[in-house]
């Protein structure tokens, strides 16, 4: 018998071996190994749940920075127009009143309101990462809630202000003597506001920790359904020994 032949028949013996020894197994042995592949698949998602919920918490510090440095660019148009404004009252002889301080902060706010929203959903999202209920994936926390509220309210306003950007008379600021859109004013009709990053990143959350916990809900089903079969399995032996 030349050697391939053995090796061969060695191979169809150990098939035979593994085939036999898997016909002999009992019912329960399998319904425990079944329950320790869900179990082990439970954790593994438990364990992808905690990771991913530390590793977004960490990009959401970044978020709002970047949210914060969105806050700037509203302000610093509205401050600029504001400035036109006052020097075109005062040197230009332009009907209208001089911008105190009070009239000025109203006006960045308005203009800003935008950006004050993406920071304070940025914020939000922070603080749901930062709970146990993120890692479980639950969506019903009022932080979460909040959230939902915030994103709804910042890309409605966001669509509505998009091109009205700027102060005393300009954009979403408020009244004043200056022209939305003119000819001595070039680039004023050109002025867009940044897509708010807290929207972004919402969207990201929410479908990465309801992904992972449909996963895992999934694994819940299948450890349900293999308790019930050793349930019932239970039942038949008992039936067997009366």
């Amino acid at each position: 018998m030349t050697s391939d032949a053995r090796q061969r028949r060695g191979k169809a013996s150990s098939t035979s071996a593994s085939s036999l020894a898997e016909d002999n197994k009992t019912d329960e042995q399998r319904i425990n190994e079944a329950a320790a592949k869900v179990s082990a698949a439970r954790e593994r998602y438990d364990q992808a749940s905690r990771s991913w919920r530390n590793y977004l918490f960490k990009i959401s510090l970044v978020i709002i920075f970047i949210a914060a440095i969105q806050c700037q660019e509203p302000m610093s148009v509205c401050l600029s127009d504001i400035m036109e404004h006052n020097e075109a009252i005062e040197k230009k002889g332009a009907t209208g009143m001089v911008m105190g301080v009070k009239e000025a902060l109203v006006q960045v706010f308005n203009n800003g309101q935008c950006e004050w929203l993406g920071l304070a959903l940025s914020g939000t999202i922070a603080k749901y990462l930062s709970t146990e209920a993120a890692a479980k994936g639950d969506f019903t926390t009022w932080i979460y809630m909040l959230s939902s509220m915030l994103f709804s309210l910042q890309i409605t306003l966001y669509f509505q202000t998009k091109r009205q950007l700027g102060c005393a008379g300009r954009g979403a600021g408020g009244p004043g003597v200056l022209l939305d859109v003119s000819d001595e004013d070039e680039g004023t009709d050109r002025r867009t506001r940044q897509f708010p990053v807290g929207v972004i990143f919402h969207i990201i959350v929410a479908t990465t920790l309801w992904l992972l916990k449909f996963g895992r809900d999934k694994t819940e089903t299948n450890a349900k359904k293999v308790k019930e079969v050793k349930k019932q399995l239970d039942a038949v032996k008992k039936g067997k020994k009366s």
